[in-house]
């Protein structure tokens, strides 16, 4: 029995190695990250934060690879913004 276990972890490590180095495309990724804007440029002037409000934003997107040099992402970014006690959420 025991010499079982360690035949099928050997023929697991041995089988699985070659699939280790190849990545198959089209392939798809995603990332999440928080985001602190320190100066926002707006038509209604320049505002910077921790000054009069805190801005928080979250990026959120997916890549979908082609080939390893070609590929197409997809991004978001909600914002939060608290101001005199008053927490808004901006899609």
């Amino acid at each position: 029995m025991i010499f079982f276990k360690y035949f099928l972890l050997v023929a697991i490590l041995v089988f699985s190695i070659p699939a280790i180095g190849q990545t198959t495309y089209p392939k798809i990724t995603g990332y999440f990250g928080i985001l602190h804007p320190i100066v926002t440029v707006s038509p209604d002037g320049t505002n910077i934060n921790f000054r009069d409000y805190y801005a928080l934003g979250f990026p959120t997107g997916i890549n979908i690879w082609k080939s390893p040099k070609i590929g197409f992402s997809f991004e978001i970014v909600p914002n939060i913004r608290a101001e005199n006690g008053i927490m808004r959420i901006k899609g």
